[in-house]
């Protein structure tokens, strides 16, 4: 399966935000399904980690190979244009959210509400919860 993974968990995971660091560590130890960001990703996450924190960015390159890359092209950008039209949305999340519409991925994971009314309306799964992810795959995440 394939996840879109948003700067917001991440970020959140930074702060030691509970579900975020839930959800990060699933991830990283899911080797069957595929999780992807894209540049806009990137660009937030390392504002957020130069500017803000003023961390290492050595960190930030170790842990890029866990996702996969997807590019930002014209056919995004256009469509990216329709969603902040449509929903509103800041651009940033426009071109996610029409990152995962051209890329045809089904599940969002992110803990921004702005996505709420926009992938219901667009047929992608939002995933803000542990619990929710692990739904998916059939697991209770209260299970030991």
């Amino acid at each position: 399966m394939k996840f879109f993974v948003d700067s917001s968990v991440l970020i959140e995971g930074l702060k030691a935000n509970k579900q975020a660091e839930a959800i990060i560590n699933y991830i990283l130890e899911d080797v069957e399904n595929e999780y992807l960001i894209n540049d806009i990703v990137v660009s937030e996450i390392l504002y957020i980690l130069k500017f803000k924190k003023k961390m290492n960015l050595d960190e930030l390159i170790e842990n890029i190979d866990y996702f996969n890359l997807l590019e930002t092209n014209k056919g995004i950008v256009e469509m990216a244009i329709k969603f902040v039209d449509r929903y509103e949305l800041k651009p940033n999340d426009a071109i996610i959210l029409a990152s995962c519409k051209y890329y045809h991925i089904e599940n969002l994971i992110t803990l921004d509400s702005d996505f709420e009314i926009p992938c219901c309306q667009e047929g992608i799964y939002l995933i803000d919860t542990i619990e929710k992810l692990l739904l998916i795959f059939g697991k209770d995440a209260f299970a030991k």
